[in-house]
């Protein structure tokens, strides 16, 4: 049977083995300019979970320090890469944009006679 360390091991491990094959998904297939939030994201989450998986085995204090700075930054590159992606998902109704001005201008300037 399996060791509940090898399980946690493997838990922490694996995912981290995911991001950094999308990473060098996004790298090699040139995505990087289009995406470089999600993939800053993608190789630190993986770096990230590497590096606290060896300081578990060392004193609380680096490991403390170490997760709560790691936090910080995951969650300013979170809301980057939510800001990234809404950007590239409403990317093709920008041509729309003027349209919809110009009939919310309409609207008021009717409202207002």
């Amino acid at each position: 049977m399996l060791s509940q360390y090898f399980l946690w091991t493997a838990l922490a491990v694996v995912p981290s083995l995911l991001l950094a094959a999308i990473g060098a998904r996004i790298y090699l297939s040139g995505g990087l300019r289009e995406y470089p939030f999600f993939f800053a994201y993608a190789v630190l989450q993986a770096l990230r979970a590497v590096i606290e998986l060896v300081l578990r085995r060392g004193s609380y204090g680096p490991y403390f320090s170490f997760y709560w700075s790691a936090e910080a930054v995951i969650v300013l590159l979170n809301f980057a890469v939510l800001y990234e992606v809404c950007r590239n998902l409403l990317q093709p109704y920008l041509p729309l944009r003027p349209q919809l001005l110009r009939q919310e201008h309409d609207r008021v300037n009717r409202s207002a006679e």
